[in-house]
C-alpha cells in the first residue's frame, strides 16, 4: 500500500492501459484481503473485473481470477449464494472455452464451490466439487501437485461427515 503512488504513476506513465489497471486493482485487493478489509478488497477485485472485461471479454482467464478473488470475499462475507453462483459462471463461461476446459484455475473454482457446499453441509455435492478439482488439477498440473494433494484431502473430509470413513480413507 505504501507503494501504490508510485505504482498508479507508473501504470499512468505507460499509458494508463486498462490491462495494467486490472492487474494494479487485482494486487491492490489481494493487500487489501490480506489486512481483512473484505469491503475494500470486493470494490478493488470488482474494478479489476471490470477492466479485464472492457479488454479482453467476459470469458477470458483474467475475469475467471477476478471471480474467484470475487468469490472469496463473498464467502468470507456469509454470501454464500452469491458466491456460489459466481463460482459456477466462472466454469460455465471460462471452462467452455479451449484454454479453459482442463485449467487449473477451473480446478480452483471446483475447490471453492467444496468449500461453500462444506459450509452449507451440502456433503454430496462438496464430494462432487472436490473430485472435479481434483481431476482437473491432476491431468493440468499433474497427479503428485500439491493442489491436487490438497484436493484429494478436502475429498477426504467431504466423505467423512456423512461417515463413508473407507472411501475417506482411500
Amino acid at each position: 500500500l505504501a507503494l501504490e503512488p508510485a505504482v498508479r504513476a507508473a501504470v499512468l506513465q505507460a499509458g494508463a492501459d486498462p490491462l495494467h489497471q486490472a492487474a494494479l486493482a487485482k494486487t491492490q485487493g489481494l493487500v487489501e484481503g490480506a489486512k481483512g478489509n473484505n469491503t475494500a478488497a470486493y470494490d478493488r477485485f470488482m474494478r479489476a473485473r471490470e477492466l479485464s472485461v472492457a479488454a479482453r471479454g467476459p470469458a477470458h482467464y483474467d475475469v475467471a481470477v477476478a471471480d474467484i478473488n470475487l468469490a472469496s470475499i463473498e464467502l468470507q462475507l456469509g454470501k454464500r449464494a452469491a458466491a456460489q453462483h459466481r463460482l459456477e459462471t466462472v466454469i460455465t463461461a471460462f471452462g467452455a472455452t479451449e484454454a479453459g476446459r482442463r485449467h487449473p484455475t477451473i480446478a480452483q473454482a471446483h475447490q471453492n464451490l467444496c468449500a461453500v457446499a462444506w459450509r452449507q453441509q451440502d456433503w454430496a455435492r462438496s464430494e462432487r466439487h472436490c473430485r472435479a478439482a481434483a481431476e482437473v488439477y491432476a491431468s493440468s498440473i499433474g497427479p503428485d501437485h500439491p493442489p491436487t494433494a490438497k484436493s484429494r484431502m478436502y475429498l477426504g473430509r467431504a466423505l467423512r461427515q456423512p461417515g463413508r470413513l473407507a472411501e475417506a480413507q482411500t
